[in-house]
């Protein structure tokens, strides 16, 4: 499969390669670091809705509950 891209997209490319790394790979490691970045903040609004609509307990019965499915004894 191809794809054409901009010549700016082509330029910039090119200017971020090195000897370590072709142009093709600028790209496919810009690609594969936003599609990361993505599931990153599709995490975070899971969480922040979570939240919002009130899926949540408090942090000390969390780590209470937490440290002890690690075999850690809670603080006092």
């Amino acid at each position: 499969m191809q794809i054409e891209l901009p010549d700016k997209a082509i330029e910039l490319a090119n200017r971020l390669a090195d000897d370590k790394q072709d142009a093709a790979t600028v790209i496919t490691e810009a690609l594969a670091k936003m599609a990361w970045e993505r599931q990153e903040v599709a995490a975070i609004q899971e969480g922040i809705d979570a939240y919002q609509t009130g899926q949540h307990r408090p942090v000390d019965e969390f780590l209470n509950e937490f440290m002890a499915e690690v075999g850690l004894t809670p603080p006092e």
